[in-house]
């Protein structure tokens, strides 16, 4: 799992990115748009860097809303704070997730260590992003947002300022423009991640939402035992949140898992039962589930396609790729068992014979036990003898 998100890294869009300042923003709508802006729930999410001053005076709505996105979706964060402050006060599980944690003594190095943490960030690879809550007046809302937005600005990082719909991005006034009192402009709407290039296959205006189907063809990158071992997870978490009950799915893909890595078994207390359920089935299952929630959050956010999760992608390749599923081992023994119990009746053109070592018809059958010498057979009407039939 973990060598092929490695991999998966090395190809995503790698994007640092300071967020503060103290315009109003309420935290629902920070979650959403910054989300939207790292393309969490995409395909193709970016591999992020956030940069967060974590003190009394900064740790706002946004920056708990960046901290929440970090622990969740296990982002890489470094952390600005106060040697007069401890860090873990404020976010006690934020802080010792950081990679890295930079200490300035007085509030007003606060803008300057944030800018210096994003020059390295850019030094390692990183394109720069400064996203700034400002608010909607003219004025700064305090001298902190104030001297972040100059001091970045200085450093020719690009600033976004978070607005009603989006990120826009700012963009400060010429020292003409300020002599001829003319108004700063914004530049377009930032998009998600600022994206250089167009979505593949995005659908116009007037096609029909959710039309976006789940792929058929390719490899899976995750090996099958992981995808149920996350499968597990979900539906585990999934019981505390619906109202529906999935505790006899989750047992069967705990047996699924339990048999495919007996070696997981006692580490993730998946207990002895064997699996009743096809595996084909019971994968079909999950993906319902795990793709229904794709669909609901679609439609939350209003999104004219949808964006399957990883899990939803690999159990619909894995599904693709599987034949029909053979009858459970434990359900066939039980089918077969249950044939055996009697003699099978023959039907209205068939007679129960005795036939001898030689395959000679020599007496209808009774019940009971065939006499010695002679084994019971269920043969056509027509092949037995006429004075058999008669007597």
């Amino acid at each position: 799992m973990v060598a092929s998100k490695t991999d998966q890294t090395k190809t995503r869009e790698r994007i640092a990115a300071i967020v503060a300042g103290s315009g109003e923003i309420t935290y629902d709508h920070a979650v959403s748009l910054l989300g939207d802006w790292l393309r969490i729930k995409s395909n193709q999410p970016v591999d992020p860097l956030m940069i967060l001053p974590i003190t009394g005076g900064t740790y706002n709505e946004l920056v708990r809303a960046a901290a929440d996105l970090v622990i969740g979706y296990g982002l890489t964060c470094n952390i600005i704070t106060l040697s007069s402050e401890d860090p873990e006060k404020i976010d006690k599980i934020l802080t010792p997730l950081a990679s890295c944690m930079y200490t300035v003594d007085s509030p007003d190095e606060i803008p300057h260590a944030l800018v210096a943490a994003l020059n390295d960030a850019k030094d390692e690879g990183y394109d720069p992003y400064v996203i700034l809550a400002w608010g909607p007046e003219e004025d700064a809302p305090d001298p902190f947002t104030e001297k972040l937005l100059v001091t970045a600005y200085d450093a020719g990082f690009p600033i976004l300022e978070i607005a009603s719909e989006g990120l826009d991005e700012l963009v400060l006034p010429t020292e003409e423009e300020l002599e001829q009192n003319l108004p700063s402009g914004k530049g377009e709407r930032s998009g998600e991640a600022q994206e250089t290039e167009p979505k593949e296959e995005q659908p116009d205006d007037d096609e029909q939402p959710f039309m976006r189907g789940l792929p058929t063809e390719g490899e899976p990158e995750e090996p099958l035992s992981h995808v149920l071992y996350f499968a597990l997870q979900y539906l585990e978490n999934y019981r505390n949140i619906a109202a529906w009950d999935v505790s006899e799915l989750t047992s069967e893909v705990r047996a699924h898992l339990a048999q495919m890595r007996p070696d997981w078994a006692a580490k993730l207390n998946l207990g002895e039962t064997k699996p009743t359920v096809p595996l084909k089935k019971v994968l079909s299952s999950v993906l319902e589930i795990v793709a229904a929630a794709d669909l609901r959050n679609a439609a939350l956010f209003m999104e004219s396609f949808v964006d399957y999760c990883p899990l939803t992608l690999e159990l619909a390749l894995y599904i693709a790729q599987m034949p029909d599923d053979p009858e459970p081992a434990a359900q066939a023994a039980s089918r077969e068992s249950a044939q055996q119990i009697g003699s099978p009746r023959p039907k209205n053109d068939e007679v129960a014979v005795l036939c001898d070592e030689e395959g000679n018809i020599v007496a209808l059958a009774g019940r009971g036990r065939p006499r010695k010498g002679t084994v019971r057979k269920i043969v056509p009407r027509d092949q037995v003898p006429t004075h058999l039939l008669s007597a």
